[in-house]
């Protein structure tokens, strides 16, 4: 009985991915196909965590947790960055075919959750970017892209007598704001995007697993520290910025140097030895 409780929250997890696929083709903005994707994430989060709990880890769990994240993080996410994409180019008058290359996203996916199956190096960090992060990368994107179709024109509240804008300091921030979501949904940056974070997933890079043994400093500085600096750009986004969302990005490369310092650190200790 107690192995059926980690296997209900592998199976929420599908549910949401599959509902995540169902919204994504019934609402324009693609929110609330995103959301389920969060939750699907949330109760990937805790399946794990109540199979090592319980002590009812097996190959049975492990096959249904893969299989349930490759509809979750890997379908679902391709569906979504699909369609995107393809109203993107369709503004761009690119051809359309070229909104299929979305679907690496999910050959990227499926191949690295194969490979986790049977890499037994992955039991204390990752080797490539793990699927759910990617997924959230592309959630961001959603947002970003929906945050966009507000800042085309003046912001109202920008707006005073005989100014465009409220002040200079508004004016910079505003114009920052416009070209960085421009630069983002290019048509070639979505290309370069899908192709880095489907390499990225399937690389045999090492990177760090915010898998906690404990909750001590010693042995999970760099988690900390990831954790802490994560948080302190978002905010800095949020409040400059106007959106969480575009930390995204930042936060993705602070992860990849903060994994590559840690291999670093951990490579010449075990030199010294």
């Amino acid at each position: 009985m107690k192995s059926l409780i980690p296997n209900f929250f592998t199976m929420a997890n599908l549910v949401c991915g599959c509902l995540a696929i169902f919204f994504a083709f019934k609402e324009p903005l693609l929110e609330t196909a995103t959301l389920f994707i969060m939750a699907g994430a949330f109760f990937d989060l805790f399946d794990g965590f109540f199979a090592r709990l319980l002590k009812v880890q097996g190959e049975m769990g492990k096959q249904l947790d893969s299989l349930a994240d490759a509809v979750t993080f890997g379908v679902a996410p391709g569906i979504i960055v699909f369609l995107l994409f393809s109203r993107i180019c369709s503004l761009y008058e690119w051809p359309i075919w070229v909104g299929f290359f979305a679907f690496l996203l999910v050959i990227a996916s499926i191949y690295r959750l194969a490979k986790f199956n049977i890499d037994k190096r992955q039991s204390d960090s990752f080797r490539g970017l793990p699927t759910p992060s990617n997924a959230l990368f592309w959630i961001g994107i959603v947002y970003l892209y929906s945050m966009g179709k507000s800042v085309d024109g003046i912001d109202p509240s920008f707006v005073e007598v005989g100014l465009p804008y409220a002040s200079y300091t508004d004016y910079i921030l505003f114009t920052v704001r416009k070209g960085y979501l421009a630069l983002v949904f290019h048509p070639a940056t979505f290309i370069v995007m899908i192709v880095g974070m489907s390499w990225w997933m399937i690389s045999d890079l090492k990177m760090l697993a915010l898998k906690f043994k404990d909750f001590g400093l010693r042995g999970n500085r760099a988690r900390y520290i990831l954790i802490l600096a994560s948080i302190s750009i978002g905010i800095i986004s949020q409040i400059f910025l106007g959106s969480v969302f575009m930390s995204l990005p930042i936060v993705l490369l602070l992860y990849l140097l903060i994994s590559i310092g840690y291999n670093l650190i951990h490579r010449n200790h075990e030199v010294q030895r």
